[in-house]
């Protein structure tokens, strides 16, 4: 609901996040296959650039917790541990995924 019809969805997770909404998702790549590294300014550029409603941090199980390419950067390990910084608003939490809405969302 929060995404809307239109809204843009920014992902760890973006290619099965982007297929169960059915909405534009932007992945964070792991270092594996990209050579973005997706710290606080990137993020947060991507936000901006792409007008992200959301932020969806997919938690891996505990065996695949050292996996770059599910946590591609320390950054994300944050946002997966509930720690964001003050332009995130972390709306929902469960054991498998953390939904952060940016400051620029909350004000539409």
């Amino acid at each position: 609901s929060r995404v809307g019809p239109r809204g843009v969805v920014l992902a760890n997770n973006g290619q099965a996040v982007g297929h169960v909404l059915g909405r534009p998702t932007v992945s964070m790549v792991g270092p594996t296959f990209s050579s973005v590294l997706w710290d606080e300014q990137t993020v947060r550029a991507t936000v901006q650039r792409f007008h992200v409603a959301a932020i969806v941090i997919s938690v891996p199980p505990p065996d695949r917790t050292d996996d770059a390419d599910d946590i591609p950067s320390p950054f994300v390990r944050q946002l997966a541990q509930g720690t964001g910084p003050a332009w995130l608003k972390l709306e929902h939490r469960s054991d498998s995924m953390l939904i952060y809405v940016p400051e620029s969302a909350t004000n539409q």
